[in-house]
């Protein structure tokens, strides 16, 4: 019969085991979690994150429809500067009307935070209630300027959301966009305040990858949101990060897309 001292003596030890073991496995404070599930994006250089990898880590959906959808142009994505008239009313709106923001829910299959990012990451300014005229005015701007970019004409607009506001530890993973509605795309960038720069990593038709650093000068990117793999797979590190997202879709593009998918 085990005495006493010798049950005393094994506890401590399996205590001291699992202790050691919880120090060594634990996930660490520099893992970004994507809520429940089991992948990771470890925070590392805005280099080391390869096609490869963020192939990998999107859904089966994501990886057929970016492999079959048609392409519009050679590279898929290109960055130039916004109007510099509509910069202006969209930054004036942003600083006259920020007061009035709202917490946006988070779309967890998207974007998570760090464990110690605060439980607001996303803070939204409904344009469409604070000026849907100037909201008119960029949809009309980008749809031109996609149309002249890719020689689609007769686009037709899905969605805006914005103006959004990214906060410390937000991460976007890596994706492709849904093929139904957001097949051709812009992102335009409001204002960041930031302590290290935060790139929108993007890879072209033939898997070469890009780090785009947004700011005055480089304030839009158009992209083929449905084909061109995007995200920002590191934390931000700062304290605000402004964009607003405008969305379209080509005639029979849907339809073209499920007889593509269903093959």
């Amino acid at each position: 019969m085990i005495s006493y001292k010798y049950k005393i003596f094994g506890l401590v030890i399996i205590v001291t085991l699992g202790i050691i073991a919880y120090l060594i496995f634990k996930p660490s404070k520099e893992n970004i979690t994507c809520n429940d599930k089991h992948h990771f994006y470890r925070k590392k250089g805005i280099n080391s994150i390869y096609f490869s990898e963020a192939y990998k880590n999107m859904s089966q959906q994501e990886q057929k429809t970016r492999n079959l959808c048609p392409n519009f142009t050679q590279k898929g994505y290109i960055a130039k500067k916004l109007s510099p008239h509509l910069k202006t009313r969209l930054k004036n709106l942003w600083e006259k009307k920020k007061h009035l923001k709202k917490p946006e829910k988070v779309p967890h299959e998207v974007i998570w935070g760090t464990e110690n990012s605060s439980n607001e990451l996303l803070y939204n300014l409904d344009i469409a209630t604070h000026d849907p005229s100037l909201k008119k005015d960029l949809e009309n701007y980008i749809k031109n300027q996609l149309s002249q970019w890719t020689g689609k004409q007769n686009l037709i607009h899905t969605a805006t959301f914005g103006i959004r506001e990214y906060k410390r530890g937000a991460t976007l993973k890596v994706h492709c966009d849904r093929y139904d509605t957001h097949v051709l795309s812009a992102i335009l960038h409001v204002k960041h305040k930031q302590e290290k720069p935060w790139p929108l990593a993007v890879w072209d038709h033939q898997g070469n990858k890009e780090n785009i650093l947004l700011d005055n000068n480089i304030d839009l990117v158009l992209y083929e949101s449905v084909g061109i793999m995007h995200g920002r797979p590191y934390p931000f590190e700062g304290d605000s990060y402004v964009n607003i997202f405008i969305h379209f879709s080509v005639p029979g593009w849907k339809e073209k897309m499920d007889e593509i998918l269903q093959k």
